[in-house]
């Protein structure tokens, strides 16, 4: 659990000399797809976590498609496809890591940023809150596990100026939130 994370997060850095070093998956040919044991929110949010975090995401082939077998062919000449292709370039998961890896190019601060945990639940699910900062800007990665809405309380953000933050809710939803005594 995100607990477990907070923890081993510091570890990680001082066992490998920095993130950038690291490979970040969330299944591949030696275990259970993702899909199979989790549902789309959680799949979202766990490919949002691995792609903000500074190391090399590593996305197994057929997550895009939300594949539940371990070993599922992607094309039609494949083993076990029944003659089906099934890359879509328009699925849901392919769309959402596009735009996500889109992202991470974009600002190094998802892929070298140093990892700061702000609010973390230790009892389950909850809310998990991160700041990544790098060369004087920072980026706040704010999720939800509980599949009710959860307050997260106040959490301090040392340096943050008062006003408007962009804040955005998925990929295409945006909604702005106050910044008050930083």
């Amino acid at each position: 659990g995100r607990a477990h994370i907070k923890d081993s997060l510091p570890d990680v850095n001082k066992i490998y000399g920095g993130f950038n070093k690291t490979l970040n998956f969330i299944d591949n040919h030696d275990m259970e797809r993702f899909c199979a044991i989790g549902n789309r929110v959680q799949l979202e949010q766990t490919l949002v976590f691995i792609m903000t975090l500074p190391g090399i995401p590593v996305i197994y082939y057929g997550t895009e498609q939300e594949f539940k077998s371990v070993r599922g062919s992607m094309f039609k000449e494949g083993f076990g496809s029944n003659g089906t292709d099934n890359f879509n370039q328009d699925s849901v998961m392919y769309k959402f890591i596009k735009e996500f890896a889109e992202l991470r190019k974009s600002d190094k601060i998802f892929s070298r940023g140093e990892v700061k945990v702000l609010k973390s639940n230790s009892k389950g699910s909850g809310v998990f809150i991160y700041e990544l900062s790098y060369e004087g800007r920072r980026a706040v990665i704010v999720m939800n596990s509980s599949d009710e809405a959860v307050y997260s309380g106040k959490v301090k953000m040392e340096g943050a100026n008062n006003g408007t933050l962009k804040f955005k809710k998925g990929i295409s939803e945006e909604e702005n939130i106050r910044v008050e005594n930083g």
